[in-house]
């Protein structure tokens, strides 16, 4: 969760709980954060 949470501080983006469940590697991570219009 603390990860997360630094996620969303630090690239500025909101995520659903939807979006935090599936974050299960670092491939889903880049793909959800994508979507939140970052350039990964």
């Amino acid at each position: 969760m603390e990860m997360v949470g630094r996620f969303e501080e630090e690239f500025g983006v909101s995520l659903d709980i939807e979006e935090i469940t599936e974050m299960e590697n670092i491939g889903k991570i880049k793909e959800i954060l994508r979507k939140h219009g970052l350039d990964l």
